[in-house]
């Protein structure tokens, strides 16, 4: 099983990197992470069409693990079943 670290320990081995943790850790230090605010950032830098927005607004929700695995799921059963072609 992996050993759970201190920052103070590998602290330096980060100097010019970066550092990814899960959405729970990432929420507890800025509220910045919360789905919204992600949704918000990524429609004010143009990373969301307008086909995408439609998407989210038609499961009511901002958060992107939740409305991709659906869209991908909802992808296969067209693709399945052939309405469009």
């Amino acid at each position: 099983m992996a050993k759970v670290k201190q920052w103070a320990d590998i602290k330096e081995d980060f100097d010019a990197g970066s550092l990814i943790l899960g959405n729970g850790v990432n929420m507890a230090v800025s509220g910045k992470f919360g789905y919204g605010s992600l949704f918000d950032e990524a429609a004010k830098l143009g990373h969301l069409t307008k086909p995408v927005e439609k998407v989210f607004e038609s499961f009511d929700v901002e958060d992107f693990e939740l409305t991709i695995p659906n869209t991908e799921k909802l992808a296969d059963v067209i693709s399945e079943v052939s309405i469009y072609g």
